[in-house]
């Protein structure tokens, strides 16, 4: 088989989540589209939409577009990408949002990484309106050209305390997948999507793409993040201490990575002058007691606290 066979061989199932992003929908949709490589099948699942968005999906008449219907919205669309996951035919699972776009070039540059040993394949990715590229440089330096293990992956996470995977520029086997278990969708309205991140890369080899082939709009209608209140500790959580209780990845890794995601958590309820939940103190771990960033979010919290209550 030449590499050319191999690439036309790789099929992708393309998951979108869709509640009410009718002024953004078309251009994600049209950019799976426009890809390079064909998406095998494009699944769409409406999250009862009210703004006419899969009217307008619909509309497009692409034989390769499904269009799955659910009853009540899933917070973060978790439950949404769960029945896409379900109803996928395809080899290798993409996701994207529906307010997002990729490259005409995004699934070829990705299934020229794809072989019998990666199950996970990541590319970089702009933030617009301002046009950062993440992975950072630093962390693109530590990830690519070679297959990489939770380790690797995690180590470079904690190097720009920036998770290096995202969303909508990231495809996994199928089969993974099916091993690792669905998104969570209860009681959790964010962080669902990195929580599954870990659990994939703690399962498979990963490889990276360095070219920035997907595009994050932080400027759109409806986003969860604009609405979500940290109330309960991230899913990550309980992942790394199923991990830790494995000993499948480095404990000292793991640790780090649990505090730096709570601090992320009090930190944003600080800016936000949110209250911090005492149990998110409770469980906050720091790699080192030199450690003064995490040292810093516990005081900051604490005084927090003594204030409300005076």
């Amino acid at each position: 088989m030449t590499d050319a066979d191999s690439l036309a061989g790789t099929r992708f199932t393309v998951v979108i989540p869709l509640h009410n992003k009718g002024p953004h929908v078309l251009r994600a949709v049209h950019s799976v589209l426009e890809q390079s490589h064909p998406a095998f099948e494009i699944i769409v699942i409406d999250d009862a939409s009210e703004d006419g968005g899969p009217e307008q999906v619909l509309a497009l008449g692409d034989r390769r577009i499904q269009l799955i219907a659910r009853d009540t919205p899933g917070p973060g669309g978790y439950a949404a990408r769960n029945a896409g996951i379900a109803a996928a035919a395809g080899d290798w699972i993409a996701f994207l949002d529906a307010d997002d776009k990729w490259e005409p070039d995004h699934l070829a540059q990705m299934a020229a990484q794809t072989n019998a040993d990666i199950g996970c394949v990541f590319t970089a990715h702009r933030i617009l309106p301002d046009g950062r590229i993440f992975p950072t440089e630093r962390q693109a330096e530590m990830l690519a050209n070679r297959d990489l293990s939770a380790d690797d992956v995690i180590a470079a996470w904690l190097a720009s305390r920036r998770c290096p995977l995202w969303t909508g520029a990231i495809c996994v086997r199928r089969d993974v997948l099916n091993d690792v278990g669905p998104f969570r969708e209860k009681g959790i309205t964010r962080g669902g999507d990195k929580d599954m991140w870990l659990r994939i890369v703690a399962a498979t080899q990963s490889r990276f793409c360095t070219q920035p082939t997907a595009s994050f709009y932080q400027d759109t209608v409806n986003r969860v993040s604009n609405s979500a209140e940290h109330t309960r500790l991230p899913a990550i959580t309980e992942t790394i201490d199923k991990l830790l209780d494995e000993g499948r990845v480095d404990a000292a890794l793991l640790r780090r990575l649990k505090s730096q995601e709570i601090g992320l958590y009090i930190r944003y309820s600080l800016g936000r002058k949110q209250p911090v939940p005492l149990h998110f103190l409770h469980s906050l771990r720091w790699s080192a007691p030199s450690d003064w960033r995490y040292i810093a979010m516990l005081g900051a919290s604490l005084l927090f606290h003594l204030r409300a209550r005076g």
